[in-house]
């Protein structure tokens, strides 16, 4: 697994804030070719884009708030019991001074709501193809809630597909994966024949790598 494959994922285990990341720099070369591929809308907007799901914001929702959500749980501090019989809270597990003995403790959790570490291939859709749809015609939730923003004039964009390996972790945008997406937009393949083309790619990759490394190991013994 590569450094940035092992970055791009939300494990506890990282230590310290493991939930923050720093997106991958922008490739303006692959959002230019995205642009030469399926052109632009009414001379404005890309009908096709990338975006990084790790911050990208939604353009549906009433209340800000990221599009591509990866619920996770995380660790607070503890709650404790004192000597007195209060319960107090410590941010770490070192013994509070006041602390009954055996240290009795329980985790306090929190949700917290983060970005998937993916970059997403997004397809524009007009406000005419919103109306066609019938979308936004019902903005509230059952109770009364306003959850979608008003009708958006200028359209929105909806995933069309997510950029990962076979493994589901992270991949870096590449002429492999433009390949793929041009596959999917001019010749109508699937999203799912198009990650097998491109795991199929990966593994022959991985497997002459293997090879070369196996070949120099042999020629290495023989000298």
């Amino acid at each position: 697994m590569t450094d940035r494959q092992k970055y791009y994922e939300y494990e506890p285990a990282q230590g310290g804030k493991w939930w923050l990341k720093t997106p991958p720099p922008r490739e303006q070369w692959f959002e230019d070719a995205l642009i030469d591929l399926a052109g632009l809308h009414d001379g404005r907007k890309p009908r096709l884009r990338v975006v990084w799901g790790g911050t990208e914001k939604s353009d549906i929702a009433e209340r800000p708030q990221l599009k591509y959500k990866a619920v996770r749980e995380i660790c607070t501090g503890y709650i404790y019991m004192t000597k007195s019989g209060e319960t107090k809270f410590t941010p770490s597990m070192n013994l509070p001074k006041d602390a009954r003995v055996p240290w009795e403790f329980h985790p306090r959790k929190e949700r917290i709501e983060l970005g998937r570490l993916r970059w997403a291939i997004e397809r524009y859709v007009s406000p005419e193809e919103l109306r066609r749809l019938g979308r936004f015609e019902r903005l509230h939730s059952a109770d009364g809630e306003k959850i979608l923003r008003d009708f958006p004039e200028e359209g929105v964009y909806e995933h069309y597909w997510w950029i990962q390996t076979a493994r589901h972790k992270y991949r870096d945008l590449d002429n492999e994966v433009l390949v793929a997406v041009q596959a999917m937009w001019l010749y109508n393949t699937t999203t799912s024949e198009a990650q097998k083309t491109l795991d199929d790619i990966e593994r022959r990759r991985n497997q002459t790598l293997i090879g070369a490394q196996e070949a120099n190991s042999i020629w290495q013994s023989m000298k």
